[in-house]
Formats: C-alpha cells, sequence, structure tokens
C-alpha cells in the first residue's frame, strides 16, 4: 500500500488569534515591529503618525527602517511563513552586529493586522536592482472567515439559516494558505537597502498621550546596562502633535537620582555571582557560586519621595519597577504594554509582597531595576507562549527567588534607617524639651535676681511657656502616632494571619454544626419520651460541648479586632495546650499528630495576647502541613525554659523539616515549600514579625528530631 501523507491547515481566523488577540495592545504591537527592524541589522527606525487623531479606518502608520532588506524569496519564503524558524536556525543578525536574533517565534509580524486593515510591504536588498512590494488585505481574510460561517451548517441563529436555506451553493472553506495577495516589482537602481511598512485603515483612534506611551515603551527596549551603546536609533515623528512635529528620538533618559542603588555582575571563571547583603548597617556586595538560573547582571533603584518626583519631572511617568533583559533587549514579558495600573501584570511579585505586607515592603513604584540575562548562559528562561510570563521551571523560579532575594536586602537597610531616623527623631525631641525647660529657668531666675528686667522678660518668659505647652502637645500627638501605626500593623497582621486559618475556622464550624443538627433531630423526632432520657441527657451534653467549640470559634475570630488591647500576664503553657487541645483538637485527631508541651507553668510573659497566639497558630498550622507527608509517628512538640536573658521556647515536628539554604528566606513573605498543600508562605513571615514586635527573635536552629522535621528557636527578653 502506498504511503500517503497529510498537510496541516489552518483557517483564517488564526490571523485574528495572532493579531488581535494575542498581541495585546496597539502599543505592544509596535514595539514587536521595532523589535523585528532590531532583528534585521537595522541601525534606524523611523516610525510616522499620520493624519492618525481622524477617526477609525483612517489615517497611516509608516515604519522604516535602514535594515538589511528582503528579496522577494525572503518574503515569501520567511517574511509569509507563519512560526518561521529562520532566526531560530540563524541565532545571530551576521555582520557587522552580531546581535542575537529576538523575534524567535515569527509572529511577531502579525502585530500590523492589531494595527490596522490594510499593508503595503516594500523592501529592498543592497545587492537587488529591485523592490518587493507586497499588499496585505486583512479584511479580506475577515470577510471569508465570515462568509464561509455564515453558509456553515452550524449556523443556528434562524437569519443565518434562513440565508443559507437560499443559497445555491454552500462555498468551500478557504483556508489562511490559499489566499491570494497581490506583489510586484519596481526598479531601483541603487545601492540601498530597507524595509517599510505601510498600515492603513487604522482600527483605533490614536492621541497625543499615545504617542508619548509608544515614546515611553520604546525607550525600554535597550538594556541599560549593555556595556557597548547599541548602534539603533529610533525616531518618531505625529505632525497632528506639538511635540512631535519633527522626528523625535527615542532616549531611555536613565536614572538621574535615586536613594540607594547598587548593581551586581557575575565572574565565569570562577562561577561566582555577586550579592547584597545588609550587614547590620550597610549593603555590601559579596560572591557566592552562580545559582541554577545562571549568571545575570543586575541594577537597582530605590527612590525615595523626593527621587520619585525628581524621576516623575524627568520622564512624566512614575517609576515600574524590575524588568528582565535578554541579549540586550527587554524580554516578551515585560514589553506587553498595559494602560491601566491595576491590570499591570506583576511578573517577578514585588507589589504582590507589597500588598500584603506594606509596612516593611517596596513595591514597583519604588524601585526601578533591570536584570540582564543571555540565551547562551541562561537557556532555560524561556518567554511563555502567551507571552505573559516565563515558561514557570526551577530555573525561572530560581531567577525570581534571586532577584526577591536582593529586594529583601534593601528592605533591611531601609527598615534599619527607619527606625535609626525614629530613635534620633526622638533622642532630638527630649533634648529639645530638656533645653527649653532649660531656657525658661534661666529666664525665671533672671527675673529673680534682676527685677528691673522684668518688663523686658516677661514676655519672653510668656512665650517660652506657650512654647513648652505647645512642644509637649507635639510630643504626646507624635507618641499617638507612633501607638496608632503600631495598632494598624498588628490589625493588618492578625488579619493576615486570619487568612492562613479561616480553613481552620471554617473546619470547626462545619464540623459543629454538622453534630448539633444531627443531634438536635433526634430531639425534634423523639422528645419527650422516657424511654430515652439517657439519651437525651447525653446528647444534651453533646450539644453544649459542641457550642462551646463553636462559641470558641467566634471568639477567636472577634479577637482580631482587638489587636491593641492593653498587655496581660500570659502563661505560654496554658496558651499553647489551648491552641493544641481546643482549636486544634479536631484537625490533629483526624491526623493522627501527637503533642508534647513541656513548658514550666512558671514561664509568663506580659504582653500582647492576640500577639501571642498569631505566632504559635502559625507555627501549629505550618507544622501540621509539615507533617501530611510524614508516615509512622507525627509528632508535634513545645519546650520552655528561662534563662539570665529571656524566656526560651523550641518548637518542633518531625515533618519534612526545611533546607539550610532556606533557612533565612523561610520567613519571606510569600516564599513557601508548600505551596500544593495550599501554602501561601504568609504564616511564618506573620510569626516572625509578630515575634520581632515584642523585641524577640526566631531562628531555625538543627532539628529536634534530628535527620528530620524541623525547630524553630524563640527567645523574648526580659523588659529592661
Amino acid at each position: 500500500m502506498a504511503k500517503q501523507s497529510l498537510r496541516w491547515r489552518f483557517d483564517v481566523n488564526t490571523f485574528r488569534l495572532l493579531g488581535r488577540e494575542l498581541i495585546t495592545d496597539r502599543v505592544t504591537a509596535i514595539f514587536e515591529l521595532v523589535k523585528n527592524c532590531y532583528d534585521a541589522n537595522a541601525t534606524k527606525v523611523d516610525i510616522d503618525f499620520i493624519d492618525v487623531s481622524h477617526g477609525v479606518g483612517t489615517g497611516q502608520i509608516i515604519i522604516s527602517d535602514n535594515g538589511q532588506g528582503m528579496t522577494f524569496e525572503d518574503v515569501r519564503d520567511k517574511w509569509m511563513v507563519v512560526g518561521t524558524n529562520s532566526k531560530r536556525e540563524r541565532t545571530s543578525s551576521g555582520s557587522p552586529f552580531f546581535r542575537r536574533m529576538v523575534g524567535e517565534k515569527g509572529v511577531g509580524r502579525f502585530a500590523v493586522e492589531k494595527l490596522g486593515s490594510k499593508l503595503l510591504l516594500q523592501s529592498k536588498k543592497a545587492s537587488q536592482p529591485t523592490q518587493i512590494n507586497v499588499e496585505i488585505i486583512w479584511d479580506t481574510y475577515e470577510e471569508l472567515s465570515a462568509q464561509y460561517n455564515l453558509f456553515s451548517q452550524e449556523a443556528t441563529l434562524p437569519t443565518l439559516r434562513k440565508k443559507a436555506e437560499k443559497a445555491a451553493i454552500k462555498p468551500k472553506k478557504k483556508y489562511f494558505t490559499e489566499i491570494d495577495n497581490r506583489y510586484w516589482h519596481e526598479v531601483k537602481n541603487n545601492d540601498s537597502q530597507y524595509t517599510t511598512l505601510v498600515i492603513s485603515g487604522l482600527r483605533e483612534t490614536w492621541t497625543g498621550n499615545d504617542i508619548s506611551r509608544v515614546y515611553k515603551e520604546l525607550s525600554k527596549l535597550i538594556s541599560p546596562l549593555t556595556e557597548k551603546k547599541e548602534d539603533f536609533t529610533i525616531n518618531i515623528r505625529a505632525k497632528e502633535f506639538e511635540e512631535y512635529k519633527k522626528y523625535e528620538e527615542v532616549k531611555n533618559k536613565g536614572i538621574s537620582e535615586s536613594s540607594i542603588n547598587f548593581s551586581l555582575k557575575y565572574n565565569l571563571e570562577n562561577r561566582t555571582q555577586e550579592v547584597i547583603k545588609f550587614n547590620g548597617e550597610n549593603l555590601v556586595v559579596s560572591s557566592v557560586p552562580i545559582k541554577k538560573m545562571g549568571p545575570v547582571e543586575m541594577a537597582l533603584y530605590y527612590l525615595d519621595t523626593e527621587a520619585k518626583r525628581t524621576y516623575k519631572n524627568l520622564t512624566s511617568s512614575p517609576p515600574d519597577g524590575i524588568k528582565i533583559y535578554r541579549d540586550n533587549l527587554i524580554t516578551t514579558p515585560f514589553a506587553e504594554f498595559e494602560s491601566q495600573d491595576d491590570k499591570k501584570r506583576d511578573v517577578i511579585g514585588i507589589d504582590k509582597r507589597k500588598h500584603n505586607a506594606f509596612f516593611d515592603r517596596v513595591g514597583s513604584r519604588d524601585l526601578i531595576g533591570y536584570v540582564a540575562i543571555t540565551k547562551a548562559q541562561n537557556p532555560e528562561i524561556i518567554d511563555a507562549t502567551n507571552r505573559q510570563d516565563f515558561v514557570e521551571n526551577e530555573e525561572y523560579r530560581a531567577l525570581k527567588q534571586f532577584i526577591i532575594d536582593q529586594v529583601v536586602e534593601l528592605e533591611k537597610l531601609l527598615k534599619y534607617q527607619r527606625e535609626a531616623s525614629k530613635q534620633i527623631t526622638t533622642t532630638g525631641l527630649q533634648s529639645a524639651r530638656v533645653e527649653l525647660d532649660a531656657f525658661t529657668q534661666v529666664v525665671q531666675q533672671t527675673i529673680r535676681e534682676t527685677p528691673q528686667l522684668t518688663q523686658q522678660l516677661n514676655p519672653l518668659l510668656q512665650v517660652a511657656k506657650r512654647v513648652r505647652v505647645d512642644f509637649a502637645k507635639g510630643i504626646k500627638a507624635y507618641e499617638r502616632l507612633e501607638k496608632e501605626k503600631v495598632r494598624q500593623e498588628n490589625i493588618f497582621m492578625s488579619l493576615m494571619s486570619l487568612q492562613e486559618y479561616a480553613a481552620q475556622i471554617a473546619h470547626v464550624v462545619r464540623t459543629s454544626l454538622a453534630r448539633v443538627l444531627h443531634l438536635a433531630e433526634f430531639f425534634k423526632d423523639f422528645f419527650p419520651n422516657e424511654e430515652y432520657n439517657d439519651i437525651f441527657a447525653t446528647y444534651s451534653k453533646n450539644i453544649y460541648d459542641e457550642m462551646m467549640t463553636l462559641d470558641r470559634a467566634i471568639e477567636y475570630m472577634l479577637s482580631y479586632a482587638l489587636a491593641d488591647t492593653d498587655k496581660v500576664a500570659i502563661d505560654i503553657k496554658d496558651t499553647i495546650e489551648g491552641l493544641l487541645f481546643r482549636n486544634y483538637k479536631d484537625i490533629l485527631a483526624q491526623k493522627d499528630i501527637r503533642t508534647i508541651v513541656e513548658i514550666n507553668k512558671s514561664v509568663i510573659i506580659n504582653t500582647n495576647e492576640r500577639v501571642i497566639i498569631d505566632i504559635f497558630e502559625n507555627l501549629i498550622t505550618n507544622s501540621i502541613k509539615a507533617l501530611n507527608e510524614i508516615k509512622g509517628e507525627k509528632i508535634i512538640k513545645c519546650s520552655g525554659s528561662i534563662d539570665d536573658q529571656g524566656v526560651n521556647i523550641l518548637f518542633s515536628d518531625n515533618g519534612k523539616g526545611i533546607d539550610v539554604d532556606d533557612y533565612e528566606r523561610i520567613f519571606n513573605v510569600y516564599y513557601t515549600t508548600s505551596a500544593e498543600q495550599g501554602g501561601a508562605g504568609i504564616g511564618l513571615f506573620v510569626a516572625k514579625t509578630r515575634v520581632e514586635s515584642l523585641k524577640g527573635t526566631i531562628n531555625v536552629v538543627k532539628p529536634e528530631f534530628h535527620p528530620q522535621g524541623a525547630t524553630f528557636k524563640i527567645t523574648f527578653p526580659f523588659n529592661k
């Protein structure tokens, strides 16, 4: 039997997927077309917006470059082949720039369909005497698609069905590859080379602000970290708008001022990567082995309020976070433009951290950062097909963690500076009050010793007294603001803890209500009946116990509104046993987890009860997750002791344990090793923040159940 074969075909709707739907924004569409100019070894790109404000269907956008141009064969075999692999086979743009090719997927050319309904492509190579012209009318494809759908047997609307019944002949479905596009040659007897895209029948109206957004986004195209300046200039002209009446060269205005900045490099010979570390007072650069994602360069700029104001005056826009560049060009997930701030994708997760810990975290509006990778050194960092992120793999996760780790060190410095500034302010206020009192005493003494000066000094004394009263009010207001800040932080941290514990509360409520319902049904069906009096008595007690469980759950929820309550004496043993044996009784029994509490009754600290509960709630839920994967005996143990420095508590389990490399970052917000079990990376962050709010420390130490499990050491210092 002779071998037979089939060819892939795709219908005319495909261009819509590749154009308007895959490339989601017109600014991004222009960005993609300029990247194609870069791949063509162009040194100059001119973008002309002509009559673009006159309404949909009018105007033109012309994109011209002086790149290497195309022949008829290039257009036929490469430009008009969807997903062509020519750039993947030829990874470099060739002489003289040898640029790494960035348009590897071969779909960027469909960006023109996003912009307008008609395209005229004009291109010429220096070695050729003729210019190739190709005309593509995108509406033809859409009309054919609509025509076929009109006669389709799948048409269900009455109007379509009637038209289909009247048709004498059902048209044959056309495929994208079967539609003809007109082309012709023009003689150009010169050695010039270029490609020009004339896009007309614009699908949207453009304003001056739209042109400015194009300028802003294109200014990010080339990495500021590149050591050699790229010979690549982009010019924009839109004569309708005053700012762009003449060609305006697109420039990355860079960072003229920042509060804190640092840059990191790598050494391939030694296989080391520079990282930033906070040493207690400053940020210092140190070297570590190159991470799993491969070597990276990074520059990070933090902008305080004044620096942000300067930057916005220069660029007319706020800072917009950290971006990743590959081989000098911005990567696709960061090239996708989004005009609305609330819809911008948080690819690295900077704002996700900020939104859930905004007191001590920085966000994208506080940072400008550049991360440089290469195709050769970071081959597993791959743009996702949807263009909105990278392929989720170990290397990409390692890259995100590397970036977050540097931000965390910056945040440590900022927190240190805030505390130091607060201390200086407090000390200054106290000193000023002492000096004001001393001044008042001097004036009073002078009046007593020199009565003839009373008339002259008395007004000064009255002013000094009024200033002292106002000053005292100011200090009290400052102290109230500090207390209010602490109160707000406590409420916020409690709410984060509440998110983690919500599932447990729901479990308790559902279980108790189900039991109460079952018992109540028995009463409804059989009460009164002396024969069942013993059962009624037992069931009544059971209903009471379940209602008490519900009451404790409700009391727990309400306690979050009391995050600013006064300090009380807390018995650590009673608190932990209450959590383990009451609030978590059901889930511990369900998972067959044994609990051990070895704490003397004398271990009592004077603090906010809600804070202590938050700490141990999060440690308990963390341990429960860690024990899920363990077979055999499961143990949660808590022991406590007192020494000369304060109260020490060891909280342990014999679960899956924590990798030594994660001992520090395990406390970072959203860092989790239990994502598959619903872990959100919040619990240990809350526990650490709560411990530190009591001036204590929490660290991961050698596991008590070595070689498995985890142990946390918590120290609460004595109040001086």
